[in-house]
């Protein structure tokens, strides 16, 4: 019977940690790449929302009369999207949604709720929504901000009357 060496030993414990480590990074790696990837592809829904929204209003414009419902997707993370004509108002209501006091300062009318969900994508929570670069969206009537729960997307009506087009 032959004896074993001492190194023949000793690297055998080495190769066991070696692999344990490689392992690990493997994993880590695994999990770093399939966040980037669901992170892109939430800043793509988010961007697809926006340009989709502001397509559809471009093209109600257009018409001088109309009313439809639309369904437009955002990704999870999103849990509202909220419609103001100007959030600085002193009738705005935070009281229900707080954290869109920091857009108070914003030239926009379109936010996502909560702030710090599309931060985290670095794309921005606010954007201003115009038909053909002019202002016609209506939101008097609705509250303000007026915010639409995102349930596997959100779905508005839109009406067109007059040089206005109001969001339901």
């Amino acid at each position: 019977m032959k004896k074993r060496k001492k190194a023949q030993v000793m690297g055998m414990p080495f190769v066991l940690i070696f692999s344990l480590i490689l392992i690990v990074a493997f994993i880590f790696v695994a999990i770093k790449v399939t966040k980037d990837f669901i992170e892109s592809r939430d800043r793509i829904e988010i961007g697809l929302f926006k340009q989709n929204l502001q397509s559809t209003i471009n093209e109600l414009y257009q018409v001088t009369e109309a009313s439809k419902s639309y369904h437009f997707n955002l990704p999870s993370r999103v849990k509202y999207v909220c419609f103001s004509d100007n959030l600085a108002d002193a009738k705005a209501n935070f009281t229900e949604f707080p954290d869109l006091i920091i857009y108070k300062s914003k030239k926009a009318n379109l936010f996502f709720y909560p702030p710090r969900a599309v931060e985290n994508l670095d794309t921005a929570g606010h954007y201003k929504i115009t038909c053909n670069d002019n202002e016609c969206l209506n939101f008097v009537d609705l509250p303000n901000p007026y915010c639409i729960k995102n349930d596997n997307g959100i779905s508005l009506t839109l009406t067109k009357t007059g040089t206005e087009i109001k969001i339901k």
